[in-house]
């Protein structure tokens, strides 16, 4: 007699296409999977047969997909066992199914959301068996049960197909308002192939416990299948440390064995922040004639949860609020969609990451929404060890479902199975019976009738599910899971579906329906808020991922890619409306995300804050909870999710983080407006009042102290400030003050209200501010917001900042948005309180911000910190973007058509060559314009470096106050330009890009440069944004080429812009200069290496550099270019353009340089070590300090003459660019000779033998 195995069939699958459905036939046999489990979306992909439906706009190129039948198979060996049962389990099929082993049918599936059984002891043979799985169009075949049913759903939404309400499969495969229509199907959990006499079919553990006591009763219970007399389960009950705590064995009695343990000194599992979660778990063997025969285990939390809907005092209505262990608990956290569309996709890491983030976010319970999957065990795992309580909607949604008998049984077999599969979770604390399906009933106008309690009537309306909803389930329900609630729907309860007084709610009255502003959402509550949110972009990086394959035009928040990512029905009016209410903003890509995630965080603070104060305490639960819609999204996407696809936060996150903190601060500003007479309507006194409260969920009083003061905005004068002791009762929300709004010292100027509670060390020590609040006058667009002096530190990981009048929505980024975690964001600034974050991973790394400013072009300042805090430079690379230019582009670099054309450059006056003896094949060259313009043109790449092309006279800002004059002319007039592929930007100043340029050149052409420059030049209003504008981090690079590697190609010129580190400010006054850094805008070098790519890739490590120039930009020299020497550490760099002038900024106490001088630029070329360095930026303003003969002297001196040639105006430095490999074949030495380096003994002797071979073919007469 031998025991059970257990093999998971998951190598040797392979899938193909059967049939055509309006497409070609598919003629490539079968290919392997991409994975398993699988789906064919990711299967195709894997072998380029569709494009990645998440990009662009391939949604719309791969629905095809869904209408065809795929035949799935595999191989697998099976050893023949004599007695035992062979069984397939199929964990998931998705979703019409044939199953067949070795030709004969097996199984016949209809539901994604159940486990398959497939007895195959009769079909199975030893050695090789052949599976076939077979999977229909959910799509046809549930049109045509439309069609054979007569079924017709009342009432739908456009956004998804009807046809779904027949078909079990997950709902949002068809389309929602936040994901795509992407119809998959295929094998999407694993499949496993069982072996055994007899199993334990279910094990069941039902707890009771004492809190008061400490103890707990565990009634276990197996179910076998195939049991004989004198079959033994022993049971065997360890604790959370690993210990045993209790053994048994039981007599099998009817296929089933029960046992009863009793526990001392019980760990009982409580929600985060209530308590630790420890998990027993218990183990069942099945034991016949001594043999162990199979055996099981559940992993069990010890606690009781109860729904507790009871009478209120002084409101309406019941309560709505969960209790665990007999503690009241507040409800905070969002709903929980799918982490990805594609579900087999979805691994472990990825689900605790998600889910530790929700921890992380100070949220306590996650809705499982009904439009979606019963969640992989592992989820659930991750939920019960972080202790995330758990609302699990059953899966229907926003539908009005069939209940017929037929259907009815499908449901049961798929309820119970899950219920069996999951009902050990200590985290589930409740099952509802669906999602806003009652709502359907009553806004579509069925024949529902909520008076009518007879369940046989119900089933005769156009609403027969309610049958399912309040009979059914609740009876499955009260079987299998007697001690967990059961709720008949989300949002059900009271006279109508969103009663606020009795049940939860969906409050949609903000965004959806009449659109209210979400001003209005604190009188928008009720018992429980089990969805409400508002829309938000995602972040920059997630918007680029799908922008990948776009032109440059659909880089614009209005462009149709980035609204095909935005499922929102009528979105566009919504968003406006919402934004247009509140702010004053732009349209440039990234401004646009800022300001639509301000106002997401904006809108969840008023709705968090109000609704948690509504936690009043026993019989006063007048709100037991608030979930957000939703938490996570499926793909790249436009949502109310507060994390986007890639896990990457929105600002919203950390505001709703703050307002659920287990200590949180809430203010209301209440106008009260008093007539003096009866009937008057002129005249009407108004009285403004601030109210402030704090909510405590802690299980324990606390006293901190309490500082509340007032601002002036526009100056930050303190108008008011009062500190005192304040005690927070326990889980419990505390009125704290109710004041009158103080009065402005200029009137009509607007009043910021603070507040924080602050912890009082014993020992007089400065205290830690536990939370923060401020409340300012409403709407935004309404206040005129004042230019901060800001103060940003940054030290380590950490990152502080203050500032000298309120500020609005600071937020910070890292541009490696992936390495970098933020504790906080988002913040509000109030003069005196300096807020510190945490942002794990800087190390080093460039952090910008923006807040909310003024003006109708929302203009803000990203100031750039390149901070180096290692040698190492490896952590900090990013991998290599590819710009693909356009070279037959018929248009010179002006907005001006109807300009003529011209093919080349001007004339030169003088060419100078390098290498020297670079006589033939001259295929690059550099034009200098003047001051920091220059033309770089090779193999068909124009490139053209800091447009100035003003004239001699004429004046550029350099900051607040500061202003030079031109003294030259440029060698070019901008008309008369030819085509330019690519501009190089090194900084935002007037004379790196001047206003002749900024009016004139054509918006679509690329710009590369900071990230500086890159928020200024997309803000702009309407047609003059620029919008194709790359901005590179430091040693970021692009890869420039004007066509695709081919095999057909010999060699694909490219020219590698790598960003170089570069700082216009003396480290020593960046600190303390405010309005010097102001002035000073962040600037950055650049590395050209011109190469080509080999023939049949484009790939990065394919690149081969042929000459290397390094332009240093408007940089002093500072410490971070000597990592530079380091990088290109064996890499020639062939010729360096640098930045002179010695550019001066005048200040009162002393000037401050910004620019290199002479000194500095001969240091620098002793730490480069270029072949060649070529002085540009020094003569053509009249704030530059260090002439040019300066700079020839200290060369001269140092004895480096010779490899500083000056470069004129209007005169080309003509290169031979990938010489070398032309000059290997003439001689081997000459590359060596021509970097100035000694050639190699192998280079002489290869040389050596090339003469000998040129003799003999010449003695031949063949050379």
């Amino acid at each position: 007699m031998a025991g059970s195995t257990n093999q998971t069939l998951s190598s040797g699958w392979e899938f193909k296409q059967v049939g055509a459905n309006e497409v070609p036939e598919w003629t490539n046999g079968f290919l392997p999977v991409a994975q398993f489990p699988t789906n064919v979306h990711l299967d195709l992909m894997a072998h380029d047969k569709i494009p990645d439906p998440f990009i662009g706009l391939n949604e719309y190129k791969v629905q095809w997909v869904g209408e065809q039948q795929w035949l799935y198979r595999t191989t697998f060996e099976c050893p023949s066992v004599s007695g035992q049962k062979t069984v397939l389990q199929f964990d998931g099929l998705d979703t019409f199914a044939i199953a067949s082993l070795n030709g004969t049918k097996i199984l016949k599936a209809e539901n994604m959301h159940r486990i398959f059984r497939a007895d195959i002891t009769g079909t199975v043979k030893k050695g090789a068996n052949v599976l076939e799985i077979l999977f229909d169009s959910a799509i046809i075949r549930g049109k045509q049960l439309m069609k054979e049913t007569g079924f017709k759903p009342v009432g739908f939404t456009s956004s998804t197909d009807k046809s779904r309400l027949l078909v079990r499969k997950a709902q949002y495969h068809y389309a929602w308002n936040w994901g795509p229509e992407l119809t998959t199907c295929g094998p999407w959990r694993p499949i496993h192939l069982e072996q055994y006499s007899a199993r334990i079919s279910d094990l069941y553990a039902k707890v009771d416990i004492s809190v008061a006591d400490k103890t707990s009763s565990i009634s276990i219970s197996a179910e076998i299948e195939d049991g004989k007399e004198g079959d033994i389960i022993k049971y065997a009950l360890t604790g959370p440390d690993g210990t045993t705590i209790s053994t048994s064995s039981v007599k099998v009695t009817g296929n089933k064995a029960t046992d009863l343990f009793e526990v001392q000194d019980a760990k009982f599992w409580w929600p985060v922040g209530f308590g630790e979660q420890p998990l027993y778990t218990v183990d069942a063997q099945l034991i016949r004639e001594g043999i162990n025969m199979h055996q099981r285990s559940r992993k069990l939390g010890l606690r009781t949860v109860s729904l507790v809907q009871r009478p209120l005092v002084d409101q309406p209505g019941t309560s709505f609020f969960f209790e665990v262990n007999g503690i009241p608990i507040f409800s905070s956290g969002s709903n929980w969609c799918p982490a990805d569309h594609f579900a087999p996709r979805v691994t472990p890491e990825r689900y605790r990451t998600l889910l530790q983030m929700a921890i992380d976010g100070n949220q306590n319970m996650l809705r499982v929404w009904g439009g979606a999957i019963y969640e992989d065990d592992v989820f659930y795992d991750i939920c019960d060890e972080l202790g995330i309580l758990v609302w699990n909607d059953f899966m229907f949604a926003c539908g009005t479902y069939p209940a017929d008998e037929d259907f009815r049984g499908r449901i049961t077999e798929e309820v119970e199975d899950n219920l069996k599969r999951l009902r050990h979770h200590p985290s589930i604390v409740a099952w509802s019976g669906n999602n806003e399906d009652y709502l359907f009933a009553e806004l579509f106008h069925t024949t529902y009738d909520i008076k009518d309690l007879d369940p046989e009537n119900w089933l005769k309306t156009t609403f027969p599910a309610r049958y399912m909803y309040e009979k059914m389930l609740p009876e499955i329900c009260k079987k299998l899971i007697p001690d967990i609630p059961y709720h008949p729907g989300s949002p059900w309860g009271g006279k109508y579906f969103n009663d606020p007084t009795i049940g939860d709610t969906h409050m949609w009255e903000v965004w959806h329906h009449v659109s209210r502003p979400w001003q209005e959402y604190p009188k928008l509550g009720s018992r429980f808020i089990s969805e409400f949110g508002i829309s938000s972009l995602p972040h920059l990086d997630t918007i680029e991922s799908f922008l990948v394959d776009s032109p440059p035009s659909e880089r614009h928040p209005n462009s149709r890619t980035i609204d095909h990512h935005n499922k929102e029905l009528q979105h566009e009016g919504k968003m406006a409306t919402y934004l247009v209410e509140n702010f004053k903003y732009g349209f440039g890509l990234e401004e646009y995300i800022y300001i639509t995630q301000l106002n997401q965080a904006e809108a969840m603070t008023w709705a968090m804050r109000a609704w948690r104060r509504e936690w009043k305490g026993t019989g006063k639960e007048y709100c037991g909870g608030s979930l957000i819609w939703q938490f996570n999204p499926t793909w790249q996407v436009t949502s109310k999710a507060l994390v986007d696809y890639f896990n990457r936060p929105k600002m919203a996150y950390f505001t709703v983080k703050r307002d659920i903190a287990p200590i949180s601060l809430g203010m209301e500003r209440k106008e009260i407006k008093t007539p003096r007479s009866e009937f008057t309507r002129a005249f009407i006194d108004t009285e403004t009042r601030i109210l402030g409260w704090a909510t405590n969920v802690t299980l324990k009083p606390v006293s901190y102290l309490l500082t509340i003061k007032a601002f002036e905005l526009s100056t930050g004068k303190e108008l008011f400030s009062q500190t005192k002791t304040q005690e927070l009762g326990a889980n419990i929300t505390t009125e704290l003050f109710d004041i009158e709004l103080p009065r402005p010292c200029t009137v009509d100027e607007p009043i910021i209200m603070s507040t924080c509670l602050q912890t009082v060390p014993s020992d007089g020590s400065l205290g830690t501010i536990v939370a923060r609040c401020t409340n300012w006058p409403q709407p935004y667009r309404y206040i005129n917001m004042p230019k901060p002096k800001l103060v940003i530190g940054i030290d380590g990981d950490r990152i502080s900042a203050r500032a000298n009048v309120p500020v609005k929505g600071l937020a910070f980024y890292a541009k490696d948005v992936d390495a970098v975690s933020f504790d906080d964001n988002m913040l509000d600034l109030v003069p005196g309180d300096v807020q510190e974050i945490v942002a794990r991973g800087l190390n080093g790394r460039a952090v910008t911000w923006r807040y909310y400013d003024r003006t109708a072009n929302f203009y803000t300042i990203l100031v750039e910190l390149s901070v180096f805090t290692s040698p190492t430079f490896t952590s900090i690379m990013s991998s290599v973007k590819h710009l693909l230019l356009d070279d037959t582009f018929a248009q010179g670099p002006t907005r001006e058509a109807h300009l003529p054309i011209l093919c080349h450059l001007p004339e030169a006056t003088a060419t100078r060559l390098q290498p020297s003896y670079a006589l033939d094949d001259v295929n690059a060259s550099l034009m200098f314009i003047g001051t920091a313009t220059t033309i770089l043109e090779y193999k068909g790449i124009r490139l053209m470096t800091d447009p100035n092309f003003l004239r001699k006279g004429e004046r550029v800002q350099k900051g607040a106050g500061v202003s030079c004059r031109r003294l030259t002319d440029p060698a070019i007039d901008l008309y008369n330009l030819p085509r330019i592929d690519v501009v190089l930007v090194s900084n935002y100043h007037e004379d790196h890009f001047d206003r002749i340029v900024q009016a004139h050149l054509r918006r679509s052409l690329p710009i590369i440069s900071t990230f500086h420059t890159e928020a200024h030049l997309t803000s702009k209003l309407d047609e003059e944004a620029f919008t194709a504008v790359y901005a590179l981090d430091t040693y970021q690079s692009m890869m420039l080429h004007t066509k695709p590697c081919s095999p057909s190609s010999v060699q694909t010129p490219a020219i590698k812009v790598t960003a170089m580190p570069g700082k216009h400010v003396p480290p020593h006054l960046a600190a303390t200069h405010d309005a010097f850094v102001q002035a000073v805008p962040p600037v950055t070098g650049w590395m050209l290496e011109l190469g080509h790519f080999a023939s049949d890739s484009a790939a990065d490590d394919a690149f081969k550099c042929g000459y290397r120039i390094y332009i240093t930009g408007d940089t002093l020299l500072i410490d971070e270019l000597q990592e530079i020497p380091a990088r290109y550490a064996g890499k020639n760099i062939d010729l360096m353009l640098i930045h002179l002038g010695g550019a001066t900024i005048p200040e009162p106490d002393a000037p401050f340089l910004v620019t290199m001088d002479a000194s500095q630029g001969l240091q620098l070329m002793q730490l480069i070590q270029p072949d060649i360095t070529i002085p540009i930026h020094y003569d053509d303003y009249d704030i530059f300090k260090s002439p040019l003969s300066e700079f020839k002297e200290a060369v001269k001196d140092a004895g480096l003459e010779e490899k500083s040639p000056q470069q004129k105006r209007n005169e080309p430095h003509e290169r031979a660019v990938e010489r070398e490999t032309e000059l290997l074949k003439k001689d081997p030495t000459a590359p060596a000779i021509y970097h100035g380096n000694q050639p190699s003994r192998g280079a002489k002797i290869d040389k050596e033998l090339n003469e000998e071979d040129k003799a003999e073919l010449k003695k031949k007469g063949i050379a």
